[in-house]
């Protein structure tokens, strides 16, 4: 009783907060910046960029396999949880909140987030395998993808603070099936599969056509 008390004043609290900063300019800008993480797509279709070529394949690889990862546990969740979405009750505060942050529709559950467990988990497969002074800045992308939405009442904090477990979670168990299949491949590396994950790389590909 006393844990649901607390989770309704903190989102509520949030809520609030996010009310607050509602503006034109934000229901835009915070609408179309959700669409980064939208399913995952965009960030799969940059990771399968990656991987072709030799320098980033490992980069690209642990990035697929955390957001992979990401979508199917954050779906799983979503149907175990079952938690309605904030604006569907039309008689609560989030509701009026909703309308006024442009009335972003959705039908399926709220919690986790899966935005937010698409972006933590490529956060975090950023932080793990590229270079330290510029790899941290997948949270940035992650913590507004966060702020995204809560403030346009997709989703409550703690929708989006459970999304951001499961990303961290999947963003590590991405990492370490990556290494542990790089393992494997650099044992056998005589078969043509082997072969082509060692050695191809796009970038030849465009060398030799010049």
């Amino acid at each position: 009783m006393f844990l649901a008390t607390a989770i309704e004043t903190l989102d509520h609290s949030w809520a609030s907060v996010m009310h607050g900063m509602q503006s034109p300019f934000f229901n835009v800008f915070f609408k179309y910046f959700s669409v980064l993480a939208e399913h995952g797509l965009i960030i799969l279709a940059i990771s399968i960029l990656l991987f072709l070529f030799k320098k980033t394949r490992i980069q690209g690889s642990t990035i697929f396999f955390a957001v992979a990862i990401s979508i199917v546990l954050g779906y799983l969740a979503k149907f175990a949880v079952a938690r309605p979405r904030p604006f569907w009750d039309t008689q609560t505060d989030y509701y009026e909140w909703w309308l006024a942050a442009g009335a972003d529709y959705s039908s399926s559950y709220s919690c986790p987030s899966g935005h937010a467990c698409v972006a933590f988990a490529f956060a975090t497969a950023m932080l793990m395998t590229f270079d330290k002074r510029y790899g941290w800045t997948g949270f940035v992308f992650a913590l507004v993808i966060g702020v995204a939405r809560t403030y346009l009442m997709r989703h409550y904090l703690t929708d989006v603070l459970l999304g951001l477990v499961f990303g961290l979670v999947s963003g590590v168990l991405g990492y370490f099936a990556v290494a542990a299949m790089k393992s494997f491949i650099e044992k056998r590396p005589e078969g043509k599969f082997s072969n082509f994950l060692l050695n191809f790389d796009l970038k030849s590909v465009f060398e030799k056509k010049q």
